[in-house]
């Protein structure tokens, strides 16, 4: 029988961070769960700047310390650049990290295989078109001719919300309401990074810049270290941006 003429209690539509969490939670409580992404395996369509907030995840998952974490930031700073000239920093630095970096592909297929683990199946290169409908009632996902039917759908596309537009739950997103990042990973080894920004071995630095680096623009621009490499990348508001 093909997995897709199956009937689920939950459809899950995109494998990224909140559809494979919710894939893995339902999953663990009993639940036949399908999880669908469009991407050829999961974690290659997902991007990010460079670091997760860790307490999240605690509470779902019991084994995060079993994740690909790079290096737990402990170390948090701001600078304020009115021009290049002169900078303001403030600088945090704890001794309990809430944060980590890690390169998110590596991360969503840890959580990809947590969920199947815990009895979810997952099918990637699959595009949902559109929510499937009946008497008023969302009741499952269309893909090309296959309708999968399940009791509920999670919609876990991301911003770019391409089903749920289908489907007219939504209008398209105004670029006022987006911002646009690009990033560039720098890599070195993990000695390089940790003299260049005075860390100690496998502590994470997270650096938010203001100011000039976005033309005075609404966002700014980010640093983070990983484990033999450095994110950095720029952030703006879309309708500024050109």
């Amino acid at each position: 029988m093909n997995v897709l003429d199956k009937k689920y209690d939950v459809a899950v539509i995109g494998a990224g961070p909140a559809g494979l969490a919710s894939a893995y939670y339902l999953a663990r409580k009993g639940f036949k769960v399908l999880v669908l992404e469009r991407g050829r395996e999961v974690g290659s369509k997902n991007v990010y700047g460079g670091r997760i907030y860790a307490e999240p995840f605690r509470e779902i998952y019991p084994n995060l310390n079993t994740a690909p974490v790079h290096r737990w930031v402990r170390r948090e700073r701001i600078s304020i650049i009115p021009d290049y000239e002169s900078i303001v920093n403030v600088e945090y630095q704890g001794k309990e990290a809430v944060s980590f970096t890690t390169y998110l592909p590596e991360f969503v297929k840890w959580m990809g295989i947590q969920a199947e683990q815990a009895g979810a199946t997952i099918l990637t290169d699959v595009t949902v078109d559109r929510l499937y409908v009946e008497d008023g009632r969302v009741t499952g996902a269309v893909s090309g001719e296959d309708v999968v039917k399940a009791d509920v759908v999670v919609d876990a596309e991301g911003v770019n919300r391409l089903v749920l537009e289908a489907s007219g739950i939504v209008k398209p997103l105004r670029p006022e309401l987006v911002a646009l990042g690009v990033k560039e990973v720098l890599k070195g080894d993990s000695d390089q990074i940790n003299q260049a920004f005075g860390l100690a071995a496998n502590e994470g630095l997270a650096w938010v810049l203001i100011g000039a680096p976005t033309g005075y623009m609404p966002g700014g621009a980010f640093i983070y270290t990983n484990r033999d490499s450095v994110s950095l990348g720029v952030v703006v508001v879309l309708d500024r941006a050109f």
